[in-house]
């Protein structure tokens, strides 16, 4: 208990290391110390180690599922990773549990923004407001669903209250900045946005949009200055070279304007032949071809330029599935859904694979999942229906095809599979029909002979 104090201390101070040291040693000696391991997982959080702070926090609600906290810091956490269904899910927990949490409203309400759910959006975070009206951060979200609303002139009102409260909240300002913008406003955005580079210099965003209004103005040189600093903070920023050429053009530095261009186009094209991306969808089609192999080079190439990129771990298990690596297929899977929770195909695929393994409860879970995920996914429904007949259970796999040719009515393997369960059953006429249909369908699906 008292290292999980001291570290409370120190995270009050600022000091995410030193806090996490203390909160690791707290959960060395207390290993069920719920406390300890969400604030480990808060400060992983603040330190950008998302999964490792997911992994805390899934303790922490382990050892005490009641934790409010606990439930609002994971929903934070799958947000930032994309699964906004795991995030929209924590946060509602915590809102069961206790109904006037502010944090779970304004969590809520960022999850639906990202849903583009604005009304209910701007609900959640006017609750937010409400119950916590000092709260410079709530104030600021709910700003912004606003000015996504449409409804600017309230938006700046919240973005105002908000550096009332927190004259250091850089968000505030950049987003008050470009409010003003919107509003034709330029000497109270370059203002704003002035202030949000003031408070933190770092920021390569409020510097690019403070030199594009600078250069509106016609302040070339602050303009300049400011893209040559976004330059230095992030050199691959490529939009910034496309607007310090143009401004050098304007000043008749045709030299300058020239190699910035350059750099804007080597930047656009290092960017097309060489994301994580690209390499996915050159392994996507050599997979296409059978071209296993080369597939499973592009898959890893992507993974060697973003470890965590889920799209390019599901497309090597699939490799690796296809080669008869069962086990490695598994492993792949599980991490890509350990990067997106909400991976409906992964979930389904990974079924899938645990079934070939026979390990059908992790199956059945699986198929759960995808079904949670989306009920009118048809293939799932597909899936969890031969789940049912390996397990011998025909009526629930009939209710699983049923359902499955309900949603896709042109599904020939759905008609065909409830005619096998249909025979199995003696409900030989049903059984006829079905397997009638799904020729009908695909007239290589034939009925079977005895």
């Amino acid at each position: 208990m008292e290292c999980n104090r001291e570290g409370e201390g120190l995270l009050s101070q600022g000091n995410l290391s030193g806090a996490e040291q203390k909160f690791r040693a707290a959960i060395r000696l207390e290993p069920r110390l719920e406390d300890a391991h969400r604030n480990l997982g808060f400060v992983l959080m603040n330190k950008g180690a998302l999964d490792a702070a997911l992994q805390e926090f899934q303790t922490a609600i382990k050892l005490r599922p009641q934790d409010v906290r606990a439930h609002t810091m994971l929903g934070a956490v799958f947000r930032q990773k994309g699964a906004l269904i795991s995030a929209r899910r924590e946060n509602e927990t915590a809102l069961k549990l206790e109904p006037n949490n502010a944090e779970a409203h304004d969590g809520l309400g960022l999850v639906l923004q990202q849903l583009l759910d604005l009304t209910g959006a701007a609900d959640e975070l006017h609750k937010a407001v409400t119950l916590d009206p000092k709260s410079a951060g709530f104030r600021n979200n709910l700003g912004l669903v606003l000015a996504k609303s449409g409804k600017r002139e309230e938006a700046i009102q919240e973005f105002q209250q908000a550096v009332k409260l927190d004259d250091k909240l850089c968000a505030a300002h950049f987003n008050m900045g470009l409010g003003f913008r919107d509003d034709g406003k330029i000497s109270e955005a370059i203002k704003e946005l002035d202030e949000a580079v003031r408070c933190r210099p770092e920021s390569a965003s409020s510097r690019y949009w403070l030199g594009l209004l600078l250069s509106t103005r016609g302040d070339l040189e602050g303009a300049i200055k400011q893209f040559r600093e976004v330059i230095r903070l992030d050199p691959t920023f490529d939009q910034v070279y496309y607007s310090l050429g143009q401004t050098l053009a304007r000043k008749k530095d045709m030299s300058g304007a020239s190699a910035a261009f350059s750099k804007f186009r080597a930047l656009q094209k290092n960017g097309r032949d060489n994301s994580a991306m690209a390499h996915v969808n050159r392994g996507s089609r050599l997979a296409e071809k059978g071209d296993l192999d080369g597939a499973r080079t592009e898959y890893e190439a992507a993974l060697d330029l973003q470890p965590d990129f889920a799209d390019a771990l599901f497309g090597l298990g699939l490799v690796k599935q296809e080669q008869g690596d069962l086990p490695g297929a598994i492993a792949e899977f599980r991490l890509a859904l350990l990067s997106n929770p909400d991976y409906l195909d992964v979930h389904d695929r990974l079924g899938l694979t645990l079934m070939e393994e026979k390990d059908w409860q992790e199956a059945k879970k699986e198929f759960d999942t995808a079904l949670m995920l989306d009920p009118h996914y048809a293939p799932g429904h597909f899936h969890l229906g031969n789940f049912w007949v390996e397990q011998g259970e025909y009526d629930s796999a009939i209710r699983e095809f049923d359902t499955a040719i309900r949603l896709k009515p042109e599904y020939a393997e759905a008609y065909y599979n409830l005619g096998l369960c249909l025979r199995k059953l003696g409900k030989l006429d049903d059984a006829k029909e079905a397997f009638g249909r799904a020729q009908q369908l695909d007239s290589k699906l034939k009925p079977p002979v005895n």
